[in-house]
């Protein structure tokens, strides 16, 4: 292998991670789930505005306070004893998004989508807690392709393997171990399926 590919890669592997980010997924997922439901564009729009506005901004501002202060190197959060506020703030700010979009009567293929995401959630909670760090880029990545399966197999074919694509990413900045990696995979589309079977 040449010293090319060698720094290639770790590149690569950046660019996946940061592209693929959780939080950069809950917009752009929720949007393509509620197209694809039929919504127009415009309602779509507002709704995973609405959605990033509630998830996020609290984790993303948090973060960005810790990093600031060093407590932080990014917002991949490494540490797993740094996992356990931020999974705090995550489940208060998904129940207050769940109130939201029931409360508003939110297209159901997002309240599914985002029921399913809390299911995930309280899962690597309790795992980071109580096991292990599992790997939340894998977790959403793979979740986001199951829901779009259920929609539209050819995209969530493609989202599939853009989520083999982080897990390798996160391996290859050393950010997880192989099992962290796997396990966060298992938890995102098993929470989707069985959740979705469930209602459905």
């Amino acid at each position: 292998m040449t010293q090319t590919n060698k720094n290639l890669r770790p590149t690569l592997a950046t660019w996946v991670s940061r592209l693929l980010h959780p939080f950069s997924l809950v917009f752009v997922i929720l949007l393509l789930i509620q197209l694809l439901s039929g919504q127009t564009f415009l309602k779509a729009l507002l709704w995973s505005l609405l959605s990033f506005a509630i998830l996020v901004l609290p984790a993303l501002s948090f973060i960005s306070v810790r990093i600031k202060k060093g407590r932080y190197q990014d917002t991949s959060i490494f540490k797993r004893e740094d996992r356990t506020f931020l999974y705090a703030i995550g489940i208060i700010s998904f129940i207050a998004l769940l109130l939201t979009v029931y409360l508003l009567k939110a297209p159901i293929n997002l309240q599914l989508s985002l029921q399913a995401a809390f299911i995930a959630m309280l899962i690597g909670a309790i795992f980071n807690r109580f096991i292990n760090k599992l790997s939340v880029h894998t977790l959403g990545a793979s979740g986001s392709a199951t829901v779009l399966f259920y929609l539209s197999w050819p995209l969530g074919l493609v989202f599939g393997v853009l989520s083999l694509l982080v897990g390798w990413s996160r391996l290859m900045l050393s950010r997880h171990t192989l099992a962290e990696v796997v396990w966060g995979w298992l938890v995102g589309v098993f929470s989707v399926i069985i959740w979705f079977n469930l209602r459905s």
